[in-house]
């Protein structure tokens, strides 16, 4: 089943799915849905609208927002904040993992990808909507 770290709170209408595992102290947003094997960290925020994920070609994917604001997103095994994926990290990336072959495919779809991510909302819990920049 899923492990609720001490000191977390889970809001009104939140669904967590087996196998999840939220760390000490994380806050999780009213209407939040947390998937099946999902690990949300310590002192972690997550609300209705910080976190997406999917399937991208022969990956999986999430991003999400920590309370400074920084989006990340994670794709297979890299992980690091949404401006480190630049086209040249991207392209270095897609040769390393998939091949010379492949590489053409993923940079395109990578690329769409943190665009979708760049435009996801700045949210880090229900009703604290903030822009980039982290005005009120």
């Amino acid at each position: 089943g899923a492990r609720i770290g001490a000191g977390a709170s889970i809001g009104e209408w939140a669904s967590i799915g087996e196998r999840a595992r939220i760390g000490e102290g994380a806050r999780i947003g009213a209407g939040a849905r947390i998937g099946a094997g999902a690990s949300i960290g310590e002192r972690a925020s997550c609300a209705r609208d910080a976190i997406a994920c999917g399937n991208l070609l022969a990956f999986g994917w999430s991003s999400w927002i920590l309370p400074d604001l920084t989006r990340w997103l994670r794709y297979g095994c890299e992980s690091r904040p949404i401006d480190e994926w630049t086209p040249e990290a991207i392209a270095s990336m897609s040769l390393r993992h998939v091949g010379e072959d492949l590489a053409p495919q993923y940079v395109a779809s990578l690329t769409a990808l943190v665009a979708l991510c760049r435009a996801l909302p700045a949210t880090t819990c229900a009703g604290d909507e903030r822009d980039a920049k982290g005005a009120t």
